[in-house]
């Protein structure tokens, strides 16, 4: 067992700060420096302060947050805010553990509550630090047994098993695909259930169709979108105690090998992100693997919807898939933390925006009783019946810094090699273990 020491930690993320700014594009936390409490002056008074609420500004065109704080400030007078929009440039967890990093030197806060972090990427970082403020104690118990077992497991960091992330839009990986042209390829509109059938499958529509449709989609040059959801299929423990990626074995090998095979059926721009999903959109891809916000983006581009059905993830040995979650989250020096978790009660966690989420954008929100309720009400959108059952035993990407620090760098360089250079399965899974270990040794 290791632990990442603090002063190795700050150097890590000093280098890849670095890094990201010789690239131009920040990928990972600032440099940062552990929190230092010092001499303030008296704050004022919580009922004073309005409470400021912060949104990642991509949401703002679906996401109605800013009228539910007006609807509720009309019925509580009392109730002041301030709603404020983030930005990608101040989103991206480089800027936003710095910008809590050096408030935070002050006992200060920016915001007194954030809604769209990720449990993997922003407070993977900011919960090693200590700049989130544990939510367990905050709700009852009922609240998190409520929660989707795999649900749950994700946003607890590892390092402490605290709760840092209020759950609210799950986004889970399945199979992607249009009826009409596996009809034309196959003869049956039926999508294929394993990897196996998917082979064959694309054997099919590549003769009746290789000109004009490319049979699979992914995004094989992310490994949370490919390399991750296809391993969970052939194992049950893809990390071991410290939320480390296993590559050792034959699930890993499984895994690429598989990769490699699919790797001929899918379109030019499968390397870019979400490039076989705009092809989909397209009329050019039959099937893919994501997750199901991808499927209304395909609605949205004009492919019929009655031609576009999203079922459970492709069978390895087992059934599985990943996903990740966008929540709330509250800095530990928030002014107003009292009144942070009346927002997540009493605005968030409430009926319209609930709806606004499920049935119109297609995001989980992962609390049982929500499903019960709205089957109950028979009104569970159509693509959800086959994906929400697997939230019962998906493997979540641990909440914690090895993945984005390192282990998503070496799973998309040695996939490459072995995409685009010839490297072999065999010497692929070899390099990503060789490098996972020196990482891992210089984290200690």
């Amino acid at each position: 067992m290791f632990k990442f020491r603090t002063s190795k930690f700050v150097t890590l993320l000093l280098a890849i700060m670095l890094m990201a700014a010789a690239c131009g594009t920040p990928t990972q936390p600032a440099e940062t420096q552990p929190a230092q409490p010092a001499e303030t002056q008296e704050a004022a008074p919580v009922e004073n302060q309005p409470l400021r609420v912060a949104l990642y500004a991509q949401y703002i065109q679906w996401f109605p947050l800013e009228q539910a704080l007006k609807d509720y400030q009309a019925a509580h007078p009392d109730f002041q805010y301030e709603f404020l929009t983030l930005p990608a440039e101040e989103q991206a967890y480089a800027a936003l553990t710095q910008k809590l990093q050096l408030e935070a030197q002050q006992q200060k806060a920016p915001y007194d509550v954030i809604f769209g972090p990720t449990p993997f990427i922003e407070p993977s970082f900011l919960g090693k630090l200590g700049l989130l403020e544990p939510l367990d104690s905050y709700f009852p118990q009922e609240t998190w047994n409520d929660v989707y077992p795999s649900v749950l497991e994700e946003i607890k960091y590892t390092g402490d098993g605290k709760i840092y992330t209020y759950p609210f839009w799950t986004d889970i990986f399945g199979t992607i695909y249009r009826p009409s042209m596996l009809k034309e390829a196959t003869g049956s509109d039926t999508p294929p259930a394993t990897w196996d059938e998917i082979l064959e499958v694309c054997k099919q529509v590549d003769e009746k169709m290789g000109d004009n449709v490319s049979c699979f989609g992914g995004d094989w040059k992310f490994s949370h979108r490919l390399f991750m959801p296809i391993l969970g299929t052939y194992t049950d423990k893809m990390y071991d105690d410290q939320g480390v990626i296993i590559l050792e074995g034959e699930p890993t090998l499984k895994t690429l090998n598989l990769i490699k095979d699919l790797y001929q059926y899918m379109p030019a721009n499968a390397a870019e992100a979400l490039g076989s999903s705009k092809t989909f959109q397209a009329n050019g891809v039959a099937l893919e693997v994501y997750w199901q916000t991808q499927m209304l983006r395909a609605i949205q581009a004009n492919v019929p919807a009655d031609d576009v059905r999203m079922t459970s993830f492709p069978k390895g040995t087992i059934d599985n898939t990943i996903f990740w979650t966008a929540g709330a989250v509250i800095p530990k020096y928030a002014a107003n933390k009292e009144g942070a978790i009346t927002f997540i009660k009493e605005i968030l966690h409430t009926q319209p925006l609930i709806d606004v989420s499920m049935l119109d954008n297609y995001k989980i929100v992962p609390f049982k009783t929500v499903v019960e309720k709205y089957q109950s009400e028979n009104k569970l959108p159509v693509w959800a019946p086959d994906l929400i059952p697997l939230l019962e035993v998906a493997q979540p990407i641990p909440s914690n810094e090895y993945y984005l620090s390192f282990e998503q760098t070496i799973i998309g360089e040695e996939l490459e090699k072995m995409l685009l250079s010839g490297q072999s399965p065999e010497d692929t899974q070899a390099n990503m273990v060789k490098r996972l270990k020196e990482e891992l040794a210089k984290a200690q």
